[in-house]
């Protein structure tokens, strides 16, 4: 079981190190044992995987096939309605869509998923949820929702500091842009690079 969960663990960290094409051949190698031990662990080791492999898609620029394996696994989740797994892949499922461009979709998604994640955040994603929401909120157009998603953002952020506050001052440059506020907008996304 630790082996399974440490390789778990290393694909997400293959994939923010841009190492797609790996992370993707680890789930590969290890999913199946990961849905073998969820049955007695319940399911958050093998979201683990499954999450994996739509977040290595999304960042190796596969961007249907990301939607296709997000939906997948929202799907596989919401039967077990596990408030945390549910919540991570709606996430997902959300950050897909606002890559997609589909800003309607995204909202939706990240909606759910911050309401799941106020309920149970076991990995300290709320944060994440909400700095997304600002940013589909300001990319179409909403600069009040976008403010406010934003300020809920950086109040959700565990002290310490955190993975997530680039996404977070992104969400606010596009609630400035949303709001007109064009250079403001254009400083914090440079800040955020």
């Amino acid at each position: 079981l630790d082996r399974v969960r440490a390789a778990g663990i290393a694909v997400h960290a293959l994939v923010w190190a841009g190492r797609t094409d790996d992370a993707l051949a680890l789930v590969d190698r290890w999913q199946p044992y990961a849905e073998e031990k969820d049955a007695g662990h319940g399911p958050l080791l093998s979201a683990q995987y499954r999450g994996g492999r739509a977040l290595a898609l999304l960042c190796n620029g596969r961007l249907e096939e990301a939607e296709i394996a997000a939906d997948e696994t929202y799907a596989r989740f919401l039967g077990d309605r596990t408030t945390e797994a549910t919540g991570l892949m709606a996430l997902e499922c959300g950050l897909v869509a606002l890559h997609r461009g589909h800003l309607a979709a995204a909202r939706r998604w990240l909606r759910e998923a911050s309401a799941l994640l106020r309920e149970a955040d076991p990995t300290g994603s709320l944060p994440l949820a909400l700095s997304l929401t600002a940013q589909a909120r300001g990319q179409a157009g909403g600069a009040d929702g976008a403010t406010e998603a934003a300020t809920e953002a950086e109040r959700a952020l565990r002290p310490g500091g955190s993975l997530y506050d680039v996404d977070v001052l992104l969400g606010r440059a596009w609630a400035a842009a949303a709001a007109g506020a064009l250079t403001e907008a254009q400083q914090k996304a440079h800040m955020a690079a």
